[in-house]
C-alpha cells in the first residue's frame, strides 16, 4: 500500500497519535475495522468489561509490540495499519488490557480506515 498524505493540517500533532492495527489486507478494508459486536460476533464471556471492549478495535502503541501480537496470533492478520488515531475527529482511545501497548479505539470503520497512513507485512 502507498503511504497515505500527511495528515491535514487543521488537525495539531498533538491530536494525533500512531497506534497499530492487525489487519487482514493490504490495502485494509472497512472489514478490518470493524468491531466483534458490529459484526454481530458473540463474546465468549458476557462480562461488562467484555461486552464494553468488544465495541472496540484493539490497537497497540507501537509497530513492535503489534507485530508480536500476529506473530502468535497470525489468524489476526498479516499486515499492521499505522493509524493515526485522532480524537478530535470522533475517535475514543483508552489503555485496556494487561496486554503491553495495548488500546481500545472506538470509532466509525470508514473513519478509522481514512486515518491509515501506511501498512507493513508481518
Amino acid at each position: 500500500m502507498e503511504t497515505r498524505p500527511a495528515l491535514p493540517e487543521s488537525a495539531s500533532a498533538e491530536a494525533a497519535r500512531l497506534l497499530y492495527r492487525i489487519v487482514r489486507t493490504d490495502p485494509p478494508t472497512a472489514a478490518d475495522f470493524t468491531s466483534n459486536h458490529a459484526l454481530g460476533k458473540v463474546p465468549r464471556r458476557p462480562e461488562p468489561e467484555v461486552v464494553r471492549l468488544w465495541d472496540g478495535l484493539s490497537m497497540y502503541e507501537t509497530e513492535q509490540q503489534a507485530r508480536v501480537k500476529a506473530t502468535l496470533r497470525p489468524a489476526l492478520g498479516r499486515y499492521i495499519a499505522a493509524v493515526a488515531v485522532m480524537p478530535a475527529v470522533g475517535v475514543r482511545i483508552e489503555r485496556t488490557t494487561s496486554s503491553a501497548g495495548h488500546h481500545t479505539v472506538w470509532g466509525e470503520a470508514p473513519r478509522l480506515l481514512a486515518l491509515v497512513q501506511r501498512v507493513i507485512a508481518v
